[in-house]
């Protein structure tokens, strides 16, 4: 499903399995026509479980989101490389209550209502910056066709077997940020890699 927000309180908290959230900024060229131009079929091809969502205005949906979730935790020290996808189980509401709370220390929210508080296992969050691989690549089509894949079958991606990940490693030449998926995607790539 697609959804268009002009502000991030309006963005559907229940009912999706996983979330995808397009970053991008008011700029044009190849990239960004492109992740434009297939919005509504990533949306169509992610299936009804995922909310694919995009901000009407694309440079203040970024900076709300760097700036009430993103920011919580160490994905960059600076700005995130745009065009990116933030692909998310969580909603961005609980996301940011989450990461506000988090106590980095004990790996649990203790501000959460609940008797045993979530742990970073509960809560899956990768960054995908788009750039590099458009620029070896020469486009993301095909990245956007296997994460749709992915992300409609629900438990493919969820699986702590890191060969359910091996489509990644022909998209991307840098290392994505990850957290909560149990798996160290790093040593996934650098494993590979090794084995050329």
């Amino acid at each position: 499903m697609g959804y268009i927000a002009c502000d991030i309180s309006s963005i559907p908290s229940e009912g999706f399995n996983w979330y995808v959230f397009i970053l991008t900024d008011s700029w044009s060229d190849g990239l960004r026509d492109e992740l434009a131009r297939n919005f509504e079929r990533l949306a169509v091809d992610t299936g009804p479980g995922v909310l694919v969502v995009k901000g009407a205005d694309p440079e203040g949906f970024y900076s709300e989101i760097f700036n009430q979730v993103l920011v919580h935790h160490d994905f960059e020290k600076g700005r995130v490389s745009l065009p990116a996808l933030l692909v998310s189980n969580k909603s961005l509401r609980d996301l940011k209550n989450y990461f506000e709370t988090f106590d980095h220390e004990s790996g649990h929210n203790p501000e959460m209502n609940v008797e045993e508080p979530p742990t970073s296992d509960d809560i899956k969050v990768a960054l995908f910056p788009l750039n590099e691989h458009y620029m070896s690549k020469g486009s993301i089509i095909d990245f956007l066709r296997e994460m749709s894949s992915s992300l409609r079958d629900h438990n493919s991606i969820i699986e702590k077997d890191p060969t359910k990940w091996k489509w990644l490693i022909k998209y991307f030449e840098i290392k994505p940020n990850f957290f909560g998926f149990g798996i160290n995607f790093n040593e996934v790539i650098s494993d590979y890699f090794s084995q050329k």
